[in-house]
Parts: structure tokens; C-alpha cells; sequence
């Protein structure tokens, strides 16, 4: 008689991203390395690299899914490939995220991977003056200032106000929900007086 081995069907794989702070508008790119580390050639392997939010993650070791790219590939045995998948960060949230490398082996889903990334906001805020508008011509012993302030993907911490003597001052919400934050400031001197915020 003869003795046949085993025929195991085994993968490994590690996954590297091209930023682990990608900001919404950019592009990411998830950069994958799979080998066949068992006796048994591989053919037609589902593979998943997904963006999920661990936070989500449930007894099922399921999570929110944010984004992902599927591909198949074969592997011989002792093979080794490489790949990547592309993601464009649209409206994510702006909150630690996990990118997981997993494949289908056998009937079963074996993660490969999983990698730490934070979506950030790079997008500055919108600040515009209300009161005074450019050029205005103010008379009195008080100016009053009102900014409108917002952003599209983070809560605003403070709207500061630079009154042209170089020091930052913090601006009292007046109205939040709609942006409006103000001071009532001193006159100062006379002359052409620039504000910034």
C-alpha cells in the first residue's frame, strides 16, 4: 500500500494601506500579499477586503460594513500573489475603522488581516463675516461682530476672532444651530481696522 499526505487547504495573507488617516475625498489604497501555505492548490478563492466599523462588531465577529472589493484568485501550492483594491473615502465616518483581509477557504472565512485606519477631516471649515461686511464704515463706541461658521463633517470646538491686534478671542455662540457666533468688541482707534476669524 502507499501512503498518500494529507492534502490541507491552507492560506495566509497580510495587508498594508497607503494611509492609516485617510481623509473623505482621498483615495485609499489597500495593498494585499496572499500565499497558499497548504498542500492543496487553490482555485477560484473568494477574496474580501472590507472597511468595517470594529464598534459594530458582534458575537458573529460581523460588523458594519463601510466599504469593501471582492476578486477570486488561484493559488498553487507554495504560490504566492499579490493584489490591491481601491477605495474612494466618500462621506465615511470620521471614527476608527478596521480594513480586514479575508478569504473563503474550505467553506469557511478566514480572516487574514485586519489593520487600524481613522478616517480624518482635512476640509477646513466655512468662517464669513455677517456684521460688519467688508468696507464697512462703523461709527460708536462698540463694534458688534457676527460670524457664521460651519462644517461639513466635524462639530465646530470654538470660533475665534483676531481683532487685528494679533491676539485670538473666543466668540460666544449667539446661535449654533445656525452658525451665528459674536462679540460686542471696543471701537479701538480710528482708522482701517481688519478682522479675521
Amino acid at each position: 500500500f502507499e501512503i498518500q499526505p494529507e492534502l490541507i487547504a491552507r492560506i495566509g495573507g497580510t495587508l498594508s494601506l497607503s494611509s492609516l488617516v485617510p481623509g473623505n475625498g482621498e483615495h485609499l489604497n489597500a495593498q494585499w500579499t496572499l500565499q497558499n501555505t497548504g498542500s492543496l492548490a487553490l482555485t477560484g478563492v473568494p477574496l474580501l477586503v472590507a472597511i468595517v466599523d470594529p464598534a459594530s462588531l458582534d458575537g458573529n465577529n460581523n460588523a458594519q460594513l463601510i466599504a469593501s472589493a471582492r476578486s477570486s484568485v488561484d493559488l498553487a501550492v507554495g504560490a504566492q500573489l499579490q493584489g490591491q483594491a481601491g477605495f474612494e473615502v466618500q462621506n465615511w465616518p470620521l471614527k476608527p475603522l478596521q480594513a480586514v483581509l479575508s478569504a473563503q477557504v474550505a467553506g469557511n472565512t478566514v480572516v487574514l488581516q485586519r489593520v487600524n485606519l481613522r478616517v480624518t477631516d482635512r476640509i477646513a471649515p466655512q468662517v464669513r463675516f455677517v456684521v460688519p461686511q467688508t468696507g464697512a464704515v462703523i461709527g460708536g463706541e462698540r463694534i458688534v461682530v457676527q460670524i457664521r461658521a460651519s462644517d461639513e463633517q466635524s462639530r465646530l470646538a470654538q470660533v475665534e476672532l483676531d481683532d487685528g491686534s494679533g491676539q485670538w478671542q473666543s466668540l460666544a455662540p449667539q446661535d449654533p444651530a445656525q452658525g451665528l457666533y459674536g462679540a460686542n468688541l471696543p471701537a479701538g482707534a480710528d482708522g482701517v481696522h481688519h478682522l479675521r476669524a
